[in-house]
């Protein structure tokens, strides 16, 4: 899509290339900096962006979510937990005004280009281009949050700020499909359905409760996934 550069003027030397493990996203092809232990950490499925998937299987494969549980072939090497690491701005921290009224529609597009469907936000106001404290302050005033797209960070920072949010489903996709892990849902609609709406209602404070848990344990995911990468490349 137009605005994606990855090219991204690697440096050129790694150092003793016998000890370093040097991690990319899904997006990148192939092993530019010609890295001796690779990990492929996948915030989305691969070939969402781009056709060209160029991996190997000497990669070792890490999932952001075990949402992203398309991409296998034969040999690959995948960790079963996955890694999910995210920095919660403070902006989104503070507990939502219960009594204050809210009205508006706010959305954002970002990965979800494929399945922007406008007639679903006239008058909306599109979050896209906006800071983090400037999007927080909207989540803490409007009514309903939509994304269109389905695997935004955006969803869960947003349900801690009080708001409704809705997430567009890819047709087909079922919300078991879209996330088998039912805590993982917590505080989101997967798509208008009255049925979801309420589920996303009753688990809103759960899903609060579980995401500042999680990013509280975040040093000791990193130091797990850190001994898994030891392990698997003798290191």
């Amino acid at each position: 899509p137009a605005g994606f550069d990855v090219s991204y003027g690697f440096p050129g030397e790694l150092g003793d290339r016998d000890e370093r493990i040097v991690i990319y996203p899904e997006i990148v092809a192939g092993n530019p900096l010609q890295a001796k232990h690779r990990v492929r950490w996948l915030m989305h499925e691969p070939g969402y962006f781009f056709s060209r998937i160029d991996v190997d299987t000497a990669d070792y494969f890490v999932r952001y979510s075990h949402g992203f549980n398309q991409f296998r072939f034969y040999g690959m090497k995948l960790r079963e937990r996955s890694l999910n690491v995210a920095h919660i701005p403070a902006c989104y921290l503070n507990p939502p005004e219960e009594a204050k009224p809210r009205e508006g529609l706010v959305y954002c597009i970002r990965k979800g280009h494929k399945n922007f469907q406008p007639e679903l936000v006239q008058g909306g106001i599109c979050l896209d281009d906006l800071d983090h404290v400037e999007v927080a302050a909207h989540f803490r005033r409007a009514k309903r949050f939509i994304s269109f797209d389905t695997r935004c960070f955006l969803t869960q920072v947003a349900v801690l700020c009080g708001i409704e949010v809705v997430v567009v489903p890819e047709p087909g996709v079922t919300s078991e499909q879209w996330n088998d892990d039912k805590s993982r849902r917590y505080g989101v609609a997967w798509g208008f359905d009255e049925d979801e709406l309420r589920f996303a209602r009753e688990t809103a404070p759960l899903c609060r409760e579980q995401l500042l848990q999680r990013v509280a344990n975040q040093s000791d995911e990193v130091r797990s996934f850190v001994a898994d990468c030891k392990e698997v490349f003798d290191l």
